[in-house]
């Protein structure tokens, strides 16, 4: 049939029994490249990517760019900013692409036909919303700036979890 999703829906992935999501210095033995891409030369070219997300559109060059998010390395769940909201949005983007390096997540947009696993992320494929505990008005680019959206998304009393929704562009092909 024409646009079935064949990757279906897992829950099986819990970062409490990932030692790699949870060590910088674990991680940076699996991941190498990560002294290429979270030194302070790199982050300065995230500057683009920066501007580029808070008009809509992330830079897909920039793949260890998360806009005005930070970093996308090391493949952590730390963040080191203040801003809560937009910290969180930066971990649910990192898992993101650590799922997507590690083969997990499939990109619906690259073949029309089929989901092709993509290792280096796209990040212009995919949109986050969120959902709790304060929703937001529309689906935002990773790493759109929070000063767009996020105040008043964390409020005192029953704050500090987040529920986002991913979305992900996809061509349809029908025979």
């Amino acid at each position: 049939s024409s646009c079935s999703e064949g990757s279906g829906f897992d829950l099986d992935y819990m970062t409490e029994s990932d030692a790699l999501w949870q060590d910088d210095s674990l991680t940076a033995v699996i991941t190498p490249e990560v002294v290429l891409f979270a030194n302070p030369v790199a982050i300065l070219a995230c500057i683009a990517d920066s501007i580029s997300s808070a008009a809509g559109m992330s830079l897909d060059t920039l793949f260890w760019c998360m806009g005005s998010w930070g970093s996308a390395y090391p493949l952590t769940g730390s963040m080191g900013t203040s801003k809560i909201v937009e910290a969180n949005a930066g971990i649910a983007a990192r898992m993101l692409y650590k799922l997507a390096r590690e083969f997990y997540v499939c990109d619906t947009n690259v073949n029309i036909c089929s989901c092709i696993p993509t290792p280096i992320w796209i990040k212009g494929n995919y949109k986050m919303h969120i959902s709790y505990p304060v929703k937001d008005s529309k689906a935002r680019s990773i790493g759109t700036t929070g000063l767009l959206w996020s105040m008043d998304k964390n409020p005192p009393v029953g704050g500090d979890n987040f529920v986002w929704m991913l979305y992900r562009f996809r061509d349809c092909c029908a025979f």
